[in-house]
């Protein structure tokens, strides 16, 4: 804990500290949720709609699902990680879908979510590490400009995950956990594309 990086802490004692810490992970639990939400809902649009900016608060709507979630994420990816860094990597890839999965379903538990990112994610592991190898170069360059080059380079590539999620094979066929099959919606090559 360093005190001096929270100047406003200094007056907290025990468990209040630890609440002032932990405020902004616990938002952003919702917060990303949220964002997920939009991003899947802006690629459903043709030019002439917009997803509604509404959906970026649609998190909150689910709260304690959303942090149950990146609870379980961290958890198991940190459990992963005790037995050798490599195994933690192939787990958080493993487990990358799940708020997209849930941000399409959001009466969805937690734990189903993360077992459908399992399921959905096996055998494109290394397709998504690919996508995120490809930003080094933008992410060199951004560092190089004191971080302001991330305003745009964080964006870019959130929009990119979200892409690669959509475009997905639509039915995993026996992989797929309880039959489960991920919201079809249009597909690159499609209507969809077309339009934009």
């Amino acid at each position: 804990v360093l005190p001096f990086v929270f100047p406003f802490s200094f007056g907290l004692k025990g468990r209040n500290r630890l609440i002032f810490y932990l405020n902004p992970h616990i938002a952003r639990c919702a917060s990303d949720h949220g964002f997920s939400a939009f991003l899947l809902q802006s690629f459903y649009f043709s030019a002439a709609e917009r997803a509604d900016p509404v959906d970026l608060f649609s998190g909150f709507d689910i709260f304690g699902n959303a942090f149950v979630l990146n609870l379980l994420i961290t958890l198991k990816v940190i459990a992963w990680s005790l037995l050798f860094v490599i195994p933690g990597i192939v787990a958080a890839y493993r487990y990358s879908m799940a708020t997209y999965i849930m941000a399409e379903n959001p009466g969805m538990q937690a734990t189903e979510a993360i077992e459908r990112s399992k399921a959905l994610m096996d055998g494109r592991k290394g397709d998504l590490f690919c996508l995120d190898l490809s930003f080094i170069g933008w992410a060199l360059l951004a560092t190089l400009t004191a971080g302001i080059g991330y305003l745009w380079l964080t964006p870019y590539m959130t929009v990119s995950r979200a892409a690669f999620y959509r475009s997905l094979p639509r039915s995993m066929g026996d992989r797929a956990p309880n039959g489960w099959q991920p919201n079809p919606g249009p597909q690159p090559g499609g209507d969809w594309y077309s339009q934009n």
